[in-house]
């Protein structure tokens, strides 16, 4: 019989070796609080899937050791909790764990874990928050050269583009809908009046005297017929023979597209008209553009030459039209962006907290950023040794859009004259590995590490940095007993760190970022009594302006503690 591999799921990122924050899943189905991201350990060589979808979980940070061997961690997705959390999981939605030996699916069943939709169906506010933060990497996109492939905008546009979505505090939030809004409002009325038309070949009955051209199949009718001559054949059928005739018709592939275009543009309108503008935004000025676009699309739609135009089949490839001609180009890019986040939506629904983790690796990165500007006067400077940017892929990679690899730095901090300067380096929990001082703290879970490497001593410190998405859960505890938990989970690691005998093993300190779906301004928490520090920051994007600020300080607190 073949051993069964042991699977242990943590509470929060950083509960591996906490055993009140841990549950073994030895059977099929457990139940377990939820708090927003909780995180898996398998033994190393063991694979976790969605099977309704084969999508293999990915790991982050470095392999660790535990007294059960060498272990890994994933972290959990959030779409099968909530459909666990409303009593609909079975086993096609579980989590299949798979060894070379063996494989099973266990059912994790969190009390707490917040839906996707309401009981009239409609988007939670979680939900339309999670399309918010795909549309903020979207518009980050839309400001990058493309070049090589590669999506790149330096850091200061990364700050500039936080900082201008604060300043819409009278706007709804931006949505795929309002750029679309934005650029096909002056065009998309002449693409559809000026609609490309053909002349389409068939086969009918005509007077005998027009037919004018055949093809092998008038041919093959025509020999069926009785008669010796064509006068003998046309006259059983009053005078008439088959033959080839044109037919204008707008019934192509771009038309198709078009017209699913402008249904699907009427059908985005109305739900960004419901579900984020409502009655609070009502005269706001994305609200009276995307309401003109939806009117102008339904009027549109119903355009006399569109009717005969049938919907398009699934898998649309285009053709030379829609990707050439001046017309319908801009139609087929914007066409395919609908697509993509529809086909994306319930990918991004699952791996929302690995999207919030990108968003406080880019909040942390700017902060960082905003600290080594020159005219901050404080007593120790931190400078930029080379210019970075931000890498973004064109699309999500289950939940992720920011390219690993692509963080500032690194920094000088301190004051090298003096001889307290350290050279300050931010790492990505997927390079963590390949780090002299990273590749031990698999086990801290965190999203991101600051490493201090002191120049002029031999002892180096890591922030460890968590990024908690506290709003995907319905029943989230006080921010200050997750500083506690935290702090303690830390004191922990520390010690099990320094118990490993590991030749110039790093100090430890940290802090959490904590998502909120109704905290307007960034609230700052713990930092005392061994509990740490953590910023509890808005959902919504028009918050993360504040965040820099609480980040800023926690930083600057974190350092000036070391």
């Amino acid at each position: 019989m073949s051993k069964i591999v042991s699977v242990q799921l943590h509470e929060w990122p950083w509960s591996v070796g906490i055993p009140k924050e841990t549950h073994a899943l030895t059977s099929d189905k457990i139940d377990f609080p939820f708090y927003g991201n909780p995180v898996i350990s398998v033994i190393e060589g063991t694979k976790l899937f969605l099977p309704h979808r084969y999508e293999q979980f990915r790991p982050f940070g470095p392999v660790f050791k535990t007294h059960a061997g060498e272990c890994q961690l994933f972290q959990c997705p959030h779409g099968i909790l909530a459909q666990a959390n409303n009593g609909i999981l079975s086993k096609s939605f579980g989590i299949q764990v798979r060894t070379n030996h063996s494989q099973r699916v266990i059912s994790p069943n969190p009390i707490g874990a917040a839906a996707q939709h309401t009981e009239s169906k409609d988007e939670t506010k979680l939900a339309r928050s999670v399309l918010a933060w795909a549309q903020f990497f979207d518009d980050l996109l839309e400001q990058c050269n493309e070049d090589s492939g590669e999506n790149h905008l330096p850091w200061r546009r990364v700050k500039q583009e936080i900082e201008n979505e604060a300043q819409e505090g009278g706007e709804p939030k931006k949505a795929l809908i309002v750029g679309i809004a934005e650029r096909m409002y002056p065009r998309i009325s002449m693409v559809v009046h000026a609609a490309r038309k053909i002349l389409q070949r068939e086969r009918r009955m005509m007077p005998a005297g027009r037919v004018n051209e055949t093809d092998r199949g008038c041919i093959h009718w025509l020999v069926r017929q009785p008669g010796k001559n064509l006068a003998e054949k046309a006259a059983n059928h009053k005078q008439q023979l088959k033959g080839i005739t044109r037919k204008e018709t707008h019934d192509t592939l771009e038309n198709r597209v078009l017209k699913d275009f402008l249904f699907r543009c009427a059908q985005e309108g109305n739900r960004y008209l419901k579900t984020e503008v409502g009655q609070q935004y009502e005269n706001s000025k994305r609200a009276k553009q995307v309401r003109s676009y939806r009117h102008l699309c339904h009027e549109l739609y119903r355009t006399p030459h569109l009717r005969e135009v049938e919907p398009p089949s699934l898998g649309v490839r285009p053709n030379y039209v829609l990707q050439n001609d001046y017309r319908y180009k801009q139609v087929w890019r914007e066409y395919k962006r609908l697509l993509r986040r529809e086909d994306e939506e319930d990918c991004l629904w699952d791996w929302q907290a690995r999207t919030w983790a990108d968003i406080t690796r880019a909040m942390v990165c700017s902060a960082l950023y905003t600290m080594s500007y020159p005219e901050r006067s404080n007593n120790q400077t931190l400078r930029e040794i080379m210019s970075s940017s931000m890498g973004i892929r064109k699309e999500q990679k289950l939940g992720s859009r920011m390219a690993v690899g692509s963080e500032p730095g690194p920094y000088i901090y301190g004051d090298v004259n003096r001889f307290n300067a350290s050279i300050l380096e931010i790492v990505h929990p997927d390079q963590a590995e390949k780090h002299q001082v990273t590749k031990f703290l698999g086990r801290l879970g965190a999203q991101l590490y600051i490493v201090i490497n002191p120049l002029f001593k031999d002892e180096k410190t890591v922030i460890a940095i968590w990024a908690i998405h506290t709003a995907g859960s319905d029943h989230k505890p006080e921010y200050s007993r997750i500083a506690q938990s935290a702090g303690y989970a830390l004191r922990a690691h520390q010690n099990v760190l320094n118990d490993s005998r590991i030749s110039g093993a790093p100090l430890l300190d940290g802090f959490v970022v904590a998502s909120d779906l109704d905290q307007a301004e960034a609230e700052l928490h713990g930092g005392e009594k061994a509990a740490l520090n953590l910023v509890q920051v808005g959902a919504d994007q028009r918050c993360w302006k504040d965040a820099l600020a609480g980040i800023i300080t926690i930083i600057e607190i974190v350092l000036e503690g070391i």
